[in-house]
């Protein structure tokens, strides 16, 4: 089992990054009102549950009084992620949560800390569909068919910021496609989507031609779906503030 605590050498805690530029009608989506506060609120709550230190970009000045660094926004989300993961202490492992999770938990983000593989570069949170839809039934949501099942992707990642950094230019590629199943597919390549179409794709070879096409290693870790449920549209929104009353 992996504790928040242990992920580092020694006594290195893993930092958490939240990142908070993206816009919505002339303001910021993480200043979306949510129950007591709003949604950047909610997300702070559960990373400070987890004991370890806070890097957030954007978001108004007057949060770098609650977190341990804050960082004005560096003008779009690869660049807002890759300046936050230069703030953190050498040798630590990192925590990215998306501000835009209206269900985070501390007790979720400890379950995808615990189930991931710290030697890895990069561990990406997928919730299976099934456990998706048990917890958000009327929710809309892209899902991969693969061997095991449909999965979708969450809003979380453990991540080593050294072997991150040193592929800035992929990881720019990758924020500018993450949103079009279709050229994520052809970055991956031939294979990816013939596996795609026919589902025939499994977790463990999706891990593999993510790390053959990013140079590290990668790997598929099991979510809460709470974590995979975040807001990219006005339907998401109120669906997420009639679940909260």
């Amino acid at each position: 089992m992996v504790e928040a605590g242990s992920l580092g050498p020694g006594n290195n805690p893993p930092h958490v990054l939240i990142t908070a530029g993206a816009p919505w009608k002339g303001s910021l989506k993480a200043l979306l009102p949510v129950a007591e506060g709003n949604l950047l609120d909610r997300v702070l709550q559960a990373a400070r549950g987890l004991g370890a230190p806070v890097v957030l970009v954007g978001g108004p000045p007057g949060y770098a009084d609650r977190v341990d660094v804050w960082l004005p926004d560096a003008g779009g989300g690869a660049e807002n992620f890759l300046q936050g993961l230069t703030r953190v202490r050498t040798g630590s492992a990192c925590l990215f949560c998306a501000s835009d999770l209206p269900f985070v938990t501390s007790s979720a983000l400890r379950d995808f800390l615990q189930a991931a593989e710290p030697e890895a570069v990069l561990n990406y949170g997928v919730t299976p569909r099934r456990e998706f839809l048990a917890s958000y039934p009327a929710a809309r949501r892209r899902f991969v068919p693969l061997r095991e099942g449909a999965y979708t992707g969450s809003g979380v990642l453990l991540l080593q910021p050294e072997g991150i950094l040193a592929i800035a230019e992929t990881v720019r590629r990758v924020f500018a496609s993450r949103k079009n199943t279709l050229r994520i597919a052809w970055m991956l390549g031939w294979r990816f989507l013939w596996g795609r179409l026919t589902g025939s794709l499994t977790l463990a070879g999706l891990e593999g031609r993510a790390s053959e096409v990013t140079g590290v290693s990668c790997r598929a870790v099991p979510a809460p779906a709470c974590l995979a449920y975040d807001v990219d549209d006005e339907r998401d929104y109120r669906y997420a503030l009639d679940l909260l009353r």
